[in-house]
C-alpha cells in the first residue's frame, strides 16, 4: 500500500483543511495545559499536518511513518523545519522507554487502518508508555455513521486536475473494503496510466475504544466532534479523542 499512491496522495485529499485541523490539536493541548514540549506524531503520511503543526516552534516534533514512499514526499515539505525529525518506523514495534513525548497524536484514519484489535491495544499500550506522567494522547477515528453510512457499499466517481478514479466500497461486518482504480493522464499525450490501491478500514464503537484505553491506564477521557464541538450521533464523521496518562 502507498508505493505509487503517495505520488498522488496530497491530490486527493483536497477535502481536509491541514491548517484548521492543526489549530484544533494545538487548542486541545492548551487545554490540558501543553503549550510546548515534545510532540509524536505517528503516521504522517506525506506530512500535511506536520507541516502546520511544526509551525508552533516552541513543540519538538517526532514524526513517523512506515511508508518510505509517503516519508520521501513528507520530507520535502518539512526539511527546512528545525524542530521536526523525521523516521521510518513501524508504529506496532515502537516503545521509546528512555525517551517520553508531553503529547503523542495520530490522526486522519490511521486508528481505523488497524484492523486486529489485538495490534491497537499494542499501539495504544506503546503510546502510554512513551507518555510522561500527565501527558496527552490525540487521535481520531472514523465514525460508525461514516464508515457503515457515508461510505458503506455505495460508488464514488472523481476527477481532480489529471487524475480520474473510481472508488468502490464493500461492506462486510465492521470492515469497510476500498477498490480504487486511478487513471492518470500522461503529460507528453492523451493516454493515461492506470493503478489501482485496495485498502480497508475497521469501525471501532466509542465504548469499545473508551474501554481499551481505560484498561491501559488512561484517565480523563473525551471526545468531540472533529471541530472540537460536540459529537453527534449522525452527523459526526470524524471523531476527535483524548486521554491522559
Amino acid at each position: 500500500m502507498y508505493n505509487r499512491f503517495s505520488d498522488f496522495y496530497d491530490q486527493l485529499v483536497f477535502d481536509i483543511n491541514y491548517k484548521k485541523y492543526s489549530k484544533n490539536i494545538i487548542d486541545l493541548l492548551k487545554k490540558h495545559k501543553i503549550t510546548d514540549g515534545q510532540l509524536l506524531e505517528i503516521g504522517c503520511g506525506t506530512g500535511n499536518l506536520t507541516q502546520q503543526l511544526a509551525k508552533n516552534e516552541n513543540f519538538s516534533i517526532l514524526a513517523f511513518d512506515n511508508s518510505i514512499d509517503m516519508l520521501n514526499h513528507a520530507f520535502t515539505k518539512l526539511i527546512d523545519f528545525d524542530n521536526v525529525n523525521l523516521i521510518m518506523q513501524d508504529m506496532y514495534k515502537f516503545n521509546y522507554k528512555d525517551y517520553q513525548f508531553d503529547a503523542v497524536i495520530t490522526l486522519l484514519d490511521v486508528i481505523n487502518y488497524i484492523t486486529d484489535k489485538d495490534k491497537l491495544i499494542t499501539l495504544f499500550s506503546n503510546i502510554y508508555t512513551s507518555l510522561k506522567d500527565g501527558g496527552i494522547f490525540i487521535f481520531d477515528l472514523n465514525s460508525r455513521y461514516k464508515l457503515i453510512d457515508v461510505l458503506g457499499n455505495n460508488h464514488f466517481i472523481y476527477e481532480k486536475n489529471d487524475i480520474f478514479y473510481t472508488w468502490e466500497n464493500q461492506l462486510e461486518d465492521n470492515l469497510v473494503y476500498f477498490n480504487l482504480n486511478f487513471f492518470i493522464k500522461n503529460e507528453n499525450s492523451n493516454s493515461y496510466e492506470r493503478f489501482t490501491e485496495e485498502q480497508v478500514e475497521r469501525y471501532y464503537s466509542i465504548e469499545e475504544i473508551i474501554e481499551i484505553l481505560q484498561s491501559i491506564g488512561f484517565s480523563e477521557i473525551d471526545y468531540f466532534d472533529e471541530d472540537g464541538g460536540k459529537f453527534t450521533e449522525n452527523k459526526t464523521q470524524r471523531i476527535l479523542f483524548s486521554a491522559k496518562k
